[in-house]
């Protein structure tokens, strides 16, 4: 029976069935037989492989009992590998595919379908709903697929508690095999900034050292329904997929050897707890007439938040741009306790950015308020008990 794994995001626009088609393909080029499952009702995966041009039976008409397995499973490419698309058409049947998620139907027919392959591949829906937990729920192992974009970054927590919520109350044998940095932008400082700044603070291995850069290829493949492998300059972009389904498939082994799951952890093995921070903020905004405020780190990265109604990417911008406001106004008033910048930001409105120092760490205190509020000691007192907890 194969291995199955769920390719997952909790974002979209990340190349995951991009990934999901091209890992595909370079597994089965290294002689493994291969079937990739379109787990996602959008049929994202059905579309880019024109699957529907070959049968519009898929996944949902199994579930059905329209069909058997081997009636909707279509040969991809070449004899490795093969596909099963979603079989999606309307509302209705979106209904009934998530309904057959909240069972055990779903999870039956995936195992059912893995029998004659090494490795089967679920395309999985964006998020963390009943469909993404279900595939989940009959999966072996599952990655995760992102961008180097801040507010990708944030969204990991979730996704990674959803896979811990399903190993710990439905499938005890499901192991995280780790993260994959999609449509990566080496020439963008602030891609190169944010990538090396969380490799740096996660466990060795909670990123794949392989990386997929950012290439027009890739959309040229898309466009023609075929891997990049395919398309006469994808050689490059192609070759770092195969170095990508290489370690998978050490880690794979290794995992099978060792039983040795990826630990989701920091590098330190400790949690944020992001709970106690957002009742600081919360306690400060009520308490005063702020309408927001965020705790950010270094990087500008929110590690809690309460009502902020900046998007993450702006956020950590933002933060990022008046944190190094500070250091030169530091530097050029000679002042080395300059540790507040507020910027006006339309007539009546402000945010105030406060730095705090622990652990030879640099976080931010941001807040939105009015232009005529000030920092009072509450903002003093909420700072002292940051302070203190991140230093426990």
């Amino acid at each position: 029976m194969a291995t199955i794994i769920t390719i997952a995001s909790q974002k979209g626009g990340v190349g995951k069935t991009t990934t999901a088609l091209n890992l595909g393909y370079s597994l089965s080029r290294k002689g493994k037989k291969i079937l990739i499952v379109d787990g996602d009702p959008q049929g994202g995966f059905t579309a880019a492989c024109n699957l529907k041009k070959k049968t519009a039976k898929g996944l949902l008409h199994i579930l059905d009992g329209i069909v058997q397995g081997a009636d909707a499973i279509q040969p991809l490419y070449h004899g490795q590998l093969a596909a099963l698309g979603s079989g999606v058409i309307n509302a209705e049947d979106i209904a009934l595919y998530e309904s057959a998620a909240a069972g055990e139907q779903l999870a039956t027919v995936l195992r059912d379908l893995a029998a004659g392959y090494d490795y089967l591949l679920i395309d999985a829906p964006v998020g963390v709903g009943v469909i993404v937990k279900a595939l989940l729920s009959a999966s072996d192992l599952y990655l995760i697929v992102i961008n180097c974009k801040a507010g990708t970054m944030k969204t990991l927590p979730r996704l990674m508690k959803t896979g811990e919520w399903v190993k710990k109350n439905v499938n005890s044998n499901l192991e995280f095999l780790g993260v994959l940095v999609n449509m990566y932008d080496a020439e963008n400082p602030s891609e190169v900034k944010i990538y090396t700044y969380f490799k740096s603070s996660l466990s060795r291995k909670f990123f794949f050292d392989s990386v997929i850069p950012l290439d027009n290829q890739l959309e040229t493949a898309s466009f023609r329904s075929v891997p990049v492998a395919m398309v006469a300059e994808g050689a490059e972009v192609a070759a770092a997929f195969d170095r990508f389904a290489d370690e998978l498939l050490s880690r794979v082994n290794d995992t099978a050897e060792t039983s040795e799951a990826v630990d989701t952890t920091g590098s330190d093995g400790e949690k944020f707890e992001d709970d106690f921070y957002t009742n600081l903020l919360k306690e400060l905004c009520e308490k005063s007439d702020y309408y927001g405020a965020v705790l950010a780190d270094e990087m500008g990265f929110p590690l809690a938040d309460y009502n902020c109604p900046i998007n993450t990417d702006a956020l950590a911008a933002f933060t990022s741009v008046l944190g190094d406001s500070l250091e030169k106004a530091e530097s050029i008033l000679e002042q080395e306790d300059a540790n507040n910048i507020t910027l006006e930001i339309n007539e009546s409105d402000k945010v105030a950015l406060r730095r705090l120092n622990a652990l030879n760490s640099t976080y931010f205190l941001l807040v939105i308020c009015p232009q005529a509020a000030v920092f009072p000691g509450l903002v003093e007192l909420t700072i002292s008990e940051i302070i203190a907890k991140l230093t426990e």
